[in-house]
């Protein structure tokens, strides 16, 4: 790892991120997939970076805790999946209406997601952006 005030380059040559860096990192899922985008971000601040994540509203504490600025991108999938009406239908559809339920629970919340990612990007305005897998498909599906 080189040290904090050198720039790190990628294998093309081009600068890729200096200390001062501001940094985005868009977390999607549980708790499990938060908790390395937190680490990541912890050490990033330590090298001297800009960092904060945008992940579900239940993550807030333990960004904030680890000293990184929060961006609420909404709530996660399995408290939805028990707390909206489109979540219930979901666990009481049947093998015929799953498909439709799974739309209708999911479209809405990749919406929200999507959206909510973006006001994070438009406010922090980073250098750079992280996204975990399950945010670089809800970027992919919002814009179909």
């Amino acid at each position: 790892t080189p040290p904090a005030h050198e720039t790190m380059t990628s294998t093309d040559g081009a600068s890729a991120v200096t200390a001062g860096s501001r940094i985005l990192i868009i977390s999607i899922g549980t708790e499990g997939d938060v908790r390395p985008a937190v680490a990541l971000g912890r050490e990033l601040c330590r090298q001297g970076m800009q960092v904060a994540i945008a992940t579900h509203t239940q993550r807030c504490q333990m960004i904030e805790t680890a000293g990184l600025q929060f961006f609420d991108i909404g709530t996660c999938l399995a408290v939805a999946r028990v707390e909206t009406e489109e979540g219930k239908a979901l666990t009481e559809a049947g093998v015929c209406g799953a498909m439709s339920a799974a739309k209708a629970f999911m479209n809405p919340l990749v919406k929200q997601i999507a959206e909510k990612s973006l006001q994070a990007l438009r406010s922090f305005q980073p250098d750079f952006a992280v996204l975990s897998t399950l945010a670089l498909w809800t970027s992919f599906h919002a814009v179909r």
